[in-house]
This record gives structure tokens, sequence and C-alpha cells, in this order.
């Protein structure tokens, strides 16, 4: 018996889903990161809503599913009916929520898959930037670090190199870590104990989620190391990281960093993997890992994803490349939050240590430039002058066409502009709250400005920032842009390709 074949991307702002029925035919699907599905209401009939656009492409699904806490009794989601009681009005942007993650929402829509209905027999492959964006902006779970006496401000000092040589007050990267312990023992290059382990100093420190080990000479020498995860584990400490499993290299301090970085990201990789297993059981899962790989859900670790997004994008544009016969490839990929280019010459470049926020992370990874600029992309004045990025609307609220309150963003200017058809787009484009906040950046910078040039600057901009990135990855390293061909893929990306 066929079975579906099931690939979503999890972003910042969107997740995008795409099947293959076990017919054959194709089906796509898009939900906002957070899991809901955003329509508005074009009709109200005897308790059905009709809304502004079909939901899926079954004939049902959306059963459990609920509209400001009141669940749907019926619905018809390929026609874009729902019924379900209470007040609504026509215009009236709604959200559809089942509380399960995006990765879940997408696949019960291209399946057609109601809440508490099995799956059918499927294969899932996932990627996600996920754990990425969980880094960068702070949200992981503090570790606990063990590692050996004497080494305890390792992630402070670093190497002393200064991230702006010119800063009159550097400051330090931002910890993950919530306590730092050091252990008694030492082993030296070839195994021999110089100190034996002092057992001891792994007392309790309070309950935590996440903790790390990472001790000096455990890339060869790991006996130590083995034993404290060996007693950590013993006392029902949920994750622990070992650093010679994790990121078994040579040079303690981004090893350490790694294993750190995979701890903290243990807790919320974990859950998304286990949303996944539950929603889906015996479904094979595998998951795209930052060198463009994909691993099983068993053999997968949290460091792994830190590029997982980008690096499918990249897979895809490879095997793009070699079905068109396209020697050299510049890749474009635009999406809500950032966007990620690449230099492909038959197989894309490869990295094997990279800094991504406030850690340096030992693991290989595809080569690729990213630059704070995407959709979401806020467009200020701060300054005196113009700004877009990188701060990002996100999915919540979004851009200000969304309809939820955000403020002006790319996504905005480029509605505005006639570069979006509001029409076709897969979520409700509020013209009317773009308009609005564009009034406000035109207040904001105090003086008579033409709508049309303060949006085409804007946009500009924008495109100056992406353009910098493709050099950074060509022009830099000495290849010749012209030389070679845009594959511009994401949310946004050929928008801007031709600009």
């Amino acid at each position: 018996m066929a079975s579906w074949q099931i690939r979503i991307d999890v972003g910042g702002t969107f997740a995008d889903g795409w099947a293959l029925t076990p017919a054959g035919s194709q089906i796509r699907c898009k939900v906002l990161s957070s899991g809901a599905l955003r329509t508005s209401i074009v009709s109200i009939e005897d308790g059905w809503l009709g809304c502004d656009r079909p939901l899926s492409d079954h004939e049902q699904g959306l059963e459990g599913f609920s509209v400001a806490g009141v669940l749907i009794s019926e619905s018809v989601p390929n026609l874009g009916k729902i019924k379900v009681e209470g007040q609504f009005h026509l215009g009236q942007i709604i959200e559809l929520v089942s509380g399960e993650d995006a990765a879940v929402v997408a696949a019960r829509l291209l399946t057609g898959t109601a809440l508490g209905a099995d799956f059918p027999r499927a294969d899932l492959r996932v990627a996600t930037t996920r754990g990425t964006n969980a880094l960068l902006e702070g949200k992981g779970t503090p570790v606990d670090l063990y590692t050996s006496r004497g080494f305890e401000s390792l992630l402070e000092v670093r190497d002393q190199r200064r991230p702006d040589l010119f800063e009159l007050s550097p400051s330090l990267s931002v910890p993950v870590t919530k306590r730092v312990i050091g252990v008694t023992g030492r082993l030296d290059r070839k195994g021999r104990e110089l100190e034996p382990l002092d057992e001891s100093d792994l007392e309790a420190h309070g309950e935590t989620k996440a903790v790390a080990v990472a001790m000096i000479n455990s890339d060869v020498a790991p006996y130590h190391e083995k034993r404290v995860a060996e007693i950590l584990r013993d006392r029902v400490i949920a994750e622990v990281s070992v650093s010679h499993e994790i990121a078994p290299m040579i040079r303690l301090w981004p090893r350490m960093e790694t294993t750190v970085a995979n701890a903290y990201l243990t807790p919320i990789m974990g859950g998304f993997l286990s949303s996944l297993k539950n929603a889906l059981p015996g479904v094979p899962l595998s998951l795209m890992t930052s060198s463009g790989q994909l691993k099983s859900a068993e053999t997968f670790r949290p460091v792994d994803s830190l590029l997982s997004g980008p690096a499918g994008g990249i897979a895809g544009a490879v095997a793009l490349a070699r079905a068109c016969d396209l020697k050299r490839v510049l890749t474009f990929d635009m999406g809500g939050t950032s966007t990620d280019v690449a230099r492909i010459s038959g197989e894309p470049g490869y990295r094997y240590e990279q800094e991504i926020g406030p850690v340096k992370v030992l693991a290989p990874a595809v080569k690729i430039e990213t630059v704070a600029a995407g959709g979401g992309s806020i467009c200020q004045w701060k300054n005196g002058g113009l700004q877009v990025g990188p701060e990002s609307a996100g999915s919540s609220p979004g851009p200000a066409c969304y309809g939820c309150g955000g403020p002006l963003t790319v996504t905005d200017v480029n509605l505005l502009l006639g570069f979006m058809d509001e029409m076709r787009a897969d979520i409700p484009l509020d013209r009317t709250a773009a308009e609005a906040r564009l009034d406000e950046l035109i207040q904001e910078i105090g003086e008579e400005v033409n709508r049309e040039e303060l949006l085409d600057g804007l946009r500009k901009i924008a495109i100056g920032h992406m353009a910098e990135a493709l050099r950074q990855v060509s022009t830099r390293d000495g290849y010749d842009c012209r030389d070679h061909t845009l594959v511009a893929f994401g949310g946004a990306g050929p928008q801007h390709a031709c600009a």
C-alpha cells in the first residue's frame, strides 16, 4: 500500500507543508508558526461562517479546532466553511487553533486528518529554525554546566578576543548557563589520571532540566566525563549533554560551548519532536540537519538543527541546479525574519565552526550568509534616518497588513507598492492597516515626503542588505556574480530577486 510523503518546513513566521498523496497528486498548505489558521469572514448563515479562501484541500478535518475558545462543530474546509457558535461579523479576522504544533497542524491539513483521528500511513520529513530562533532570542533552558575545576570561567573568558576592537565598553556574550560547577579530577592527553575524580563535587545543585558536561581532554580521554554523566543520569536528571558525544574535537572552549548549546536547546527541541511523535505514532520521522542531510528522530541532536531550515533550501537548490544543468548558482532564500544566501558550484560549501548568536558551535553546516532582512523586518525612523531590520514582527503580531496591530514591515511595503496581490495571499491582508502605519512613519519623519518615494526607499534599503550578503559569498571570495544563476525561493524571495 502506497503511503503519503509529507514534507514540512517550520520557520519563524510560517510553517509550509507539501505532500504527495498515494495517488500521486500534490497538496500544499501554509499555517502560521503559532499553529493558527488565520482567515476573514465573508458570509454568515445559520451558524455557518464562510471564509475568504479554502482552508484545506479536503472535505473534513477541522472539527475540534476552536475559534475564540468555541469549538468548531462542523466544517467543509475545501469550501472555506465552518460551523461555530458565537457572535461574529462580516470582515472579522479570526484564527482557528487546535493547540497543536504548527508542523502537526500542517500534517493534518495536508492529509485531511481530524483531531483525535489516526494519521494515514506516511513518511514525514521536517526542517525547522525553532532551535536557531530560541538561541538567538534567548528562549532556551538555562544550563547547569559541569566542567574541570579551574575552567569555570572559560565561557566568559573564551579566547579573549573582543567582538569589536574599538568598543570602549565591550559586552560579554549572553550566557546560556544557570550555574557552572567545577569538578575535581584531571586526565592528561594520554588518559593517565593526574588527579582522581572527586564525586562529592557532584552533589545536587537544585532542580534543572538541562545539564552539560565538558571536561579537559575528554575528546581523547573521556573516562572522567563518562563517570560524571553516569552519576548525573542516575539522579534522574532529564537530559545530560556530554561533550565527547556532542563535539568530540580538540579545544575545550568551542567543545564546551557546543555542548552547552545542545543542552540549552534540548527541552525545546525535545518538546517539538515529542509533539510530532505523539501526534503521528508509528510514522517514520526524519529531520533536516545543518549540513543538508537527513537524520532520524532517534539520532537527531538539537545542535544539528541550527541551520536546518536554510540547509533544506540549499539541498533543494542543489537538486534543481543538477536537473537544469546549472554549473554555478547563487541561492537567495528570503523568509519572514531573515535572508539566507549561498554559492553552489556542483556542491555547496561547508564549514565546521560557526558563531550563532551568543555561542560558537562545532558542527558541520552548509556555508550560508545570513542578513536580518526578511518580509517581517520592521521599517522605522531611527537616529535621523530610515532603518529596515534587524528587528522582525514575526508571525505575532506580524506585519501591519496582517490586521493584528503589527508594525510597518517589508511585507507592507511590497503590498503598498503593488508587488503583492492581496487576493492571492494565504492569509487575509489589510491594506488600510498598512497605510495607517505608513502615515505614522511619515509623521515621525516630521516633514512632507512623497509616499511612493518613501516606500521605494525602504524597499531599496532592504534589497541593499540582501545584495551585500550575496557579495559576501561571491565577490568577496573572488567569484563574479555574472557567472552565476540566481535561484530565488522562500516566501518573499522572488519578489526581490529581480529588483
